[in-house]
């Protein structure tokens, strides 16, 4: 798990309270970074078949855009630290 000083999965986040920015960690994002999936309410025996879900939704969206394909990680927000948890929920941008 991530420690103290490193930024959380799927910080993709809003600044301030107003609309959509974009967090230190994507500023940041390069050609061997990975997207970092953070997602409520998955039950555990789920996380693989959403990861390979997710997976290929990724593929195909950065193929549709000419965009080369990147790796994707996924992680239960239920399983992170209540710490993580809490700055995911007040940070991130949902995809639905």
């Amino acid at each position: 798990m991530e420690g103290a000083g490193t930024p959380p999965p799927g910080r993709a986040g809003r600044r301030d309270g107003g609309g959509p920015g974009v967090a230190p960690s994507l500023a940041r994002f390069r050609r061997h970074s990975d997207l970092d999936l953070a997602v409520a309410s998955l039950p555990p025996d789920c996380q693989i078949e959403a990861l390979g879900l997710a997976e290929h939704l990724l593929d195909a969206a950065l193929a549709a855009a000419g965009e080369d394909a990147i790796g994707a990680d996924l992680v239960r927000l239920e399983a992170l630290p209540p710490h993580w948890q809490g700055r995911i929920r007040d940070h991130a941008l949902p995809l639905g």
